[in-house]
């Protein structure tokens, strides 16, 4: 008797949780089409919400808030819809930083107009979007390649502690027209990365042929403030096109460096009364600045010239013409890969020819979202050069020539 009434006892447990677990199915399904009055079978809205949106948190997406009357075995709820629009097949769910932070990236680097995300036990008052940004930029600088603005709408959802995203990004250009450039962009740079630079080269040797090469192959856009050309603030200008400002400049080489597996980083602040960008590159245990379009003059002959007074130096150096948030950024302190001793290790460097066998694109790293420009993948490039350009061939030999031109018109000058 006792074995049947146990057994009767577990049965009616087991039903009533699978006709729960139904309910919440059910409950979830109408939240989806958005439907007006809903019934919950308990007496406690909140609990029973919490437990539809555990079990699709996607829909917090479209959560305003409710109203609703309670009753003593269950309660009637009238939710206020927000973002309905949005398809629940582009809705993301993060459930820690670094997943907020990929999906984010995905949605930039693919074009993107609009991002979409559930971030799990996460207000949105502990949010940074502006300090995410940067870090996507300096981690993937091809997914903020012509961004030209976004905003955010955010809530927070007070039964789950969980806040939503709604990204709108802006553009420059044409969604798939900007994709296209990202990788024909990225094509250059393994290009000119596998073309110009061997593999064990040291890295200092690496940093100064990305140097010169972008100086030599790209001009300062003088006309930016009347032509309006996005493609002037973009590696695509630099490196695609040979024409492009600062901020150009500065992407270009983070990319190339990046390619390289050498540490960088981009700082922004100002110089002769302009706001600016450059680069930081780490060296040994130390940091650099190397400011290229800088080193890359105006002339009013329109002659090009290939200078190194921002090559490789320290803070104290270039806050002579620039200033920054020092505080936001590593301390540049290095000199022993100063231009001049750049030119003395060069003269006693051997032969470099080992070349970059492959490259993995970025759109490799990273799958595209729903609702992105067309997300084909860039296949790895294969490179079997044979490390033929006079970058490193002739490396040696134009190092000691500088060198010893350095040295004599240094004594003339202590003189």
């Amino acid at each position: 008797m006792k074995r049947a009434l146990l057994f009767v006892i577990i049965m009616l447990s087991f039903f009533t949780t699978v006709a729960y677990a139904e309910g919440i199915y059910d409950i979830a399904a109408q939240l989806e089409s958005f439907a007006g009055e809903i019934r919950l079978d308990a007496p406690d809205p909140d609990t029973v919400l919490k437990q539809v949106y555990e079990l699709e948190p996607r829909l917090e997406m479209y959560f305003g808030g409710y109203n609703g009357t309670v009753y003593s075995s269950h309660s009637s709820v009238n939710i206020k819809y927000i973002n309905s629009n949005i398809l629940l097949s582009e809705i993301y769910v993060a459930e820690n930083d670094e997943e907020f932070e990929d999906i984010i990236t995905r949605g930039l680097l693919y074009c993107n107009d609009s991002i979409n995300i559930v971030f799990k036990n996460k207000n949105s008052k502990a949010v940074a979007l502006s300090d995410i940004f940067e870090s996507i930029g300096e981690k993937c600088p091809f997914a903020e390649m012509g961004i030209d603005s976004y905003n955010t709408s955010t809530s927070d959802n007070s039964i789950t502690g969980d806040s939503t995203y709604r990204i709108t990004v802006r553009y420059r250009y044409d969604t798939g027209d900007l994709l296209n450039k990202k990788k024909e962009t990225e094509r250059k740079a393994f290009t000119v990365v596998g073309s110009n630079i061997a593999y064990n080269m040291p890295d200092y040797m690496k940093v100064k042929i990305i140097h010169d090469y972008i100086i030599n192959n790209c001009s300062y856009a003088r006309d930016y403030d009347t032509n309006k050309d996005p493609d002037n603030y973009t590696a695509y200008g630099a490196l695609v096109k040979g024409k492009a400002v600062c901020q150009g400049y500065t992407q270009a080489a983070h990319i190339l460096l990046d390619l390289c597996g050498i540490e960088n980083f981009t700082i922004s602040g100002s110089s002769k009364s302009e706001a600016h960008t450059w680069n930081a590159v780490r060296l040994g245990e130390d940091y650099y600045h190397i400011d290229i379009t800088w080193d890359d003059p105006l002339t009013y002959d329109g002659v090009d010239m290939l200078i190194y007074d921002y090559y490789n130096i320290d803070d104290n150096k270039l806050s002579e013409d620039h200033t920054w948030n020092r505080e936001k950024y590593k301390q540049c302190t290095g000199s022993f890969y100063s231009y001049a001793n750049t030119l003395r290790l060069m003269a006693s460097e051997g032969m470099y020819t080992q070349p970059y066998k492959s490259f993995e694109s970025v759109f490799e790293r990273y799958r595209p979202l729903s609702g992105g420009a067309d997300g084909e993948v860039v296949p790895a490039q294969i490179y079997e050069l044979g490390v033929n350009s006079w970058n490193y061939k002739e490396f040696g030999v134009i190092a000691a020539v500088l060198f010893v031109i350095l040295m004599i018109f240094g004594r003339k000058g202590e003189k």
